[in-house]
């Protein structure tokens, strides 16, 4: 969508970008950008979770990017909680993971809330058992992402590991 709510163009997979847009980040309908908070895989949805993006850019290399619009207005909130069941995000190449927003979020005149401006995604993992990443044998710069829980003997929120002993993880706030 463009900055007034209009769909934008498609042509296959290209989509315009609008005339004042961003051109560094691509746009929803990619599958390394996330379009909801749910975690859940589930290629026919039409939607990407922040894992299914993961996996992509692991099998592709690239990096995950967040479309801020379409995850609130289809998920309500900007927390995504992991799912117990599915496990911590497993990183298992060099990626990078955007989560810089410039997104402002404008409700209507009836609504009490003020807005968002700099939104800041909170990878949830307090329901896992284990880390909420586990990045193995890869490089990963992760920019702006609040990551919550998980706990693990090797980690909390990350657990680490390489066989090579090079692997870097860079967080960015």
């Amino acid at each position: 969508y463009d900055q007034i709510g209009n769909l934008r163009y498609q042509d296959g997979n290209a989509t315009s970008v609008g005339a004042w847009a961003f051109t560094e980040k691509p746009t929803t309908g990619l599958p390394n950008v996330v379009t909801i908070a749910e975690d859940v895989i589930d290629e026919s949805d039409g939607q990407t979770s922040l894992r299914e993006a993961i996996e992509y850019v692991n099998l592709n290399g690239g990096t995950v990017y967040f479309d801020f619009a379409e995850i609130f207005k289809n998920s309500g909130t900007f927390v995504i909680t992991l799912d117990a069941t599915l496990g911590s995000l497993a990183i298992t190449n060099n990626i990078k993971i955007d989560g810089v927003s410039d997104y402002k979020y404008q409700p209507d005149s009836d609504s009490l809330r003020k807005g968002y401006e700099n939104v800041i995604i909170t990878v949830d993992g307090s329901k896992l058992a284990g880390s909420t990443f586990t990045i193995t044998d890869a490089n990963v710069t992760i920019t702006t992402l609040a990551v919550a829980g998980g706990s693990a003997e090797n980690g909390g929120a990350f657990n680490i590991t390489s066989s090579s002993g090079s692997n870097t993880t860079t967080l960015v706030n």
